[in-house]
């Protein structure tokens, strides 16, 4: 059936009307026609599984990816940069009922530091969207940059030469799981992680991926399908590093590191702009990211982070810096002590818990900066933050080609 899109979700999706139902449409936009052969009833909506575009809008743009509208990761690259900033604007202002600016990122390509390629019996690549047993092949990855081209020839040329096995997602059965690659944009140190589910010669990797600063092997034998694996060897250097505003940041395989390293120094800078006082405590502070950038300004800053992994990087960065934060390993949950001046949040995708919130609201602290990657868990716990008052909000472009935008918000005590 014939279907005309009205308008963008906050998803990227475009929106149309099946028989007077909402229906999800990917890869669309406004005023354009679609004809929806099949669709998908997912979390009380439905979703157009099968269709073709019988009608373009004229603002629709050519993608730069090969894979677009084949590869589950990015959603937006029919919208010109200019109107992907601009939808996220306006996705901000329905959602928090203000203007926000929303700050272009320097590069729109070849700019995340991270991707997570799944190796599989099913094919080397992304997952198909709205599929999770479907991959999609690919040979390059345009957000990533060069050296995921290097890297996928240089794989499959360990494949073929090593006779080694990838992994079904159905029956379990195979070795290799995942390939990894972290770059550091402003240093060109590349990371290459092999995950698998079991042990393998080392012999037979050493004289592959001799591009890459450091290489590992790391084992997942779990059933879960997640990227994350244990390291059991690697070759070359332990860490990469990148270098963001004169900070020299050390990346490890299992530590978080923000997608944008262009974007970090905004964010960095904003988050440095709205901390007032001296005492400074930062929670979920990863590998010391703001901490330690604040640290270098004379700040007094606590931080707290529950991995212990991003704890011990985070003390290697303080000492490679040469400045002094007090790290802690715990739950955010759990903190006793909020006297501080300024409290820095970063928190993951569902946002602060109930408990935090409650702390929060009970303490004395006068400011509190929150960065965001989910504006919508961002406004939920504004509207719980009772005893504080929302100051201020912007908007950073972290992810482009995607519906997914950073924010950070400025709340004072009421």
């Amino acid at each position: 059936m014939k279907v005309r899109i009205e308008k963008l979700a906050d998803s990227g999706f475009g929106i149309g009307f099946l028989n007077k139902r909402e229906v999800f449409v990917p890869y669309t936009l406004p005023g354009e026609e679609v004809f929806v052969e099949k669709t998908q009833r997912k979390k009380g909506k439905n979703f157009a599984l099968e269709f073709r575009v019988v009608s373009q809008s004229k603002k629709r743009a050519k993608p730069k990816c090969p894979y677009f509208e084949k590869c589950g990761g990015c959603l937006l690259q029919h919208l010109s940069y200019k109107d992907q900033i601009r939808f996220k604007r306006e996705k901000l202002k329905n959602l928090f009922k203000r203007k926000i600016k929303v700050l272009p990122s320097p590069k729109q390509f070849a700019y995340r530091g991270r991707i997570d390629i799944v190796l599989s019996s099913q094919g080397i690549g992304f997952r198909q969207r709205s599929f999770w047993n479907k991959i999609v092949e690919i040979d390059e990855c345009p957000l990533f940059g060069n050296n995921a081209k290097k890297s996928l020839a240089e794989l499959r040329k360990l494949l073929k030469e090593q006779e080694i096995s990838l992994y079904d997602l159905k029956s379990h059965k195979g070795l290799l799981r995942y390939l990894i690659l972290r770059e550091g944009k402003f240093t060109g140190q590349l990371m290459v992680n092999l995950v698998a589910k079991r042990e393998i010669e080392k012999e037979k990797l050493k004289r592959y991926f001799n591009f890459a600063h450091s290489f590992y092997f790391s084992l997942n034998p779990e059933l879960s399908d997640i990227s994350f694996g244990a390291p059991t060897y690697h070759f070359g250097d332990e860490f990469i590093q990148e270098k963001i505003l004169g900070i020299t940041y050390f990346i490890h395989p299992n530590t978080f590191f923000q997608s944008n390293s262009y974007q970090l120094e905004t964010l960095l800078k904003i988050v440095a702009k709205f901390v007032k006082g001296k005492k400074i405590l930062d929670l979920y502070c990863g590998v010391g990211t703001f901490a330690i950038f604040l640290a270098k300004k004379h700040y007094l800053v606590d931080a707290l982070e529950l991995s212990s992994d991003s704890v011990r990087m985070a003390k290697l960065n303080a000492m490679a810096n040469n400045v002094y934060v007090n790290f802690q390993e715990g739950r955010a949950e759990e903190i006793d002590n909020l006297n501080y001046d300024t409290v820095i949040v970063d928190p993951p995708r569902p946002g602060l818990g109930s408990k935090i919130i409650k702390k929060l609201n009970e303490s004395k602290i006068q400011r509190l900066v929150y960065v965001s990657c989910n504006p919508h868990s961002l406004a939920q716990n504004i509207s719980q933050l009772k005893n504080f008052s929302l100051k201020k909000i912007i908007g950073i472009d972290m992810f482009p080609q995607t519906p997914e935008v950073e924010t950070i918000a400025v709340l004072d005590r009421k």
